[in-house]
Protein backbone atom coordinates (compact mmCIF):
# COMPACT_ATOMS: atom_id res chain seq x y z
CA UNK A 1 0.00 0.00 0.00
CA UNK A 2 1.48 3.36 -0.96
CA UNK A 3 2.26 5.78 1.84
CA UNK A 4 0.11 8.88 1.43
CA UNK A 5 1.46 11.99 3.10
CA UNK A 6 -1.21 14.50 2.01
CA UNK A 7 -4.44 12.63 1.58
CA UNK A 8 -6.55 15.77 1.13
CA UNK A 9 -5.37 16.53 -2.41
CA UNK A 10 -3.43 13.57 -3.75
CA UNK A 11 -5.25 11.16 -6.03
CA UNK A 12 -4.29 7.51 -6.41
CA UNK A 13 -5.69 5.23 -9.09
CA UNK A 14 -7.17 1.95 -7.89
CA UNK A 15 -7.77 -1.08 -10.08
CA UNK A 16 -10.66 -3.43 -9.27
CA UNK A 17 -12.21 -6.42 -11.00
CA UNK A 18 -15.99 -6.64 -11.34
CA UNK A 19 -18.29 -9.18 -12.89
CA UNK A 20 -19.88 -8.11 -16.16
CA UNK A 21 -23.29 -8.02 -14.50
CA UNK A 22 -22.07 -5.80 -11.67
CA UNK A 23 -20.33 -3.50 -14.13
CA UNK A 24 -23.47 -3.19 -16.26
CA UNK A 25 -25.52 -2.37 -13.18
CA UNK A 26 -22.91 0.17 -12.09
CA UNK A 27 -23.02 1.83 -15.50
CA UNK A 28 -26.83 2.00 -15.38
CA UNK A 29 -26.80 3.63 -11.95
CA UNK A 30 -24.04 6.07 -12.84
CA UNK A 31 -25.87 7.06 -16.05
CA UNK A 32 -29.08 7.58 -14.09
CA UNK A 33 -27.19 9.93 -11.76
CA UNK A 34 -25.45 11.64 -14.69
CA UNK A 35 -21.99 10.94 -13.32
CA UNK A 36 -19.03 8.85 -14.35
CA UNK A 37 -18.46 5.29 -13.22
CA UNK A 38 -15.51 6.45 -11.11
CA UNK A 39 -17.54 9.22 -9.49
CA UNK A 40 -20.29 6.74 -8.61
CA UNK A 41 -17.81 4.30 -7.06
CA UNK A 42 -16.10 7.12 -5.14
CA UNK A 43 -19.44 8.38 -3.76
CA UNK A 44 -20.48 4.85 -2.77
CA UNK A 45 -17.20 4.31 -0.94
CA UNK A 46 -17.54 7.65 0.85
CA UNK A 47 -21.08 6.76 1.97
CA UNK A 48 -19.95 3.35 3.20
CA UNK A 49 -17.06 4.90 5.11
CA UNK A 50 -19.37 7.47 6.72
CA UNK A 51 -21.74 4.65 7.70
CA UNK A 52 -18.84 2.66 9.18
CA UNK A 53 -17.77 5.71 11.22
CA UNK A 54 -21.36 6.23 12.43
CA UNK A 55 -21.60 2.57 13.44
CA UNK A 56 -18.30 2.79 15.34
CA UNK A 57 -19.53 5.84 17.27
CA UNK A 58 -22.86 4.13 18.02
CA UNK A 59 -21.13 0.98 19.23
CA UNK A 60 -18.81 3.02 21.44
CA UNK A 61 -21.80 4.83 22.94
CA UNK A 62 -23.59 1.56 23.60
CA UNK A 63 -20.54 0.30 25.48
CA UNK A 64 -20.13 3.55 27.45
CA UNK A 65 -21.79 3.06 30.83
CA UNK A 66 -21.67 6.83 31.44
CA UNK A 67 -23.60 7.69 28.27
CA UNK A 68 -27.22 8.19 29.35
CA UNK A 69 -29.96 6.11 27.76
CA UNK A 70 -33.14 7.86 26.70
CA UNK A 71 -36.21 5.65 26.44
CA UNK A 72 -37.73 5.52 22.95
CA UNK A 73 -41.12 6.67 24.29
CA UNK A 74 -39.44 9.79 25.70
CA UNK A 75 -37.73 10.49 22.39
CA UNK A 76 -41.07 10.22 20.55
CA UNK A 77 -42.85 12.39 23.09
CA UNK A 78 -40.21 15.11 22.93
CA UNK A 79 -40.38 15.03 19.13
CA UNK A 80 -44.15 15.36 19.25
CA UNK A 81 -44.79 11.96 17.72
Amino acid sequence: MPKITDNSTRRVAVNISLSVGLLEHLDELAAREGISRSAYIRAAIERMMEDADDIAVSEARLKDENDPWVPWEQVKAEAGL
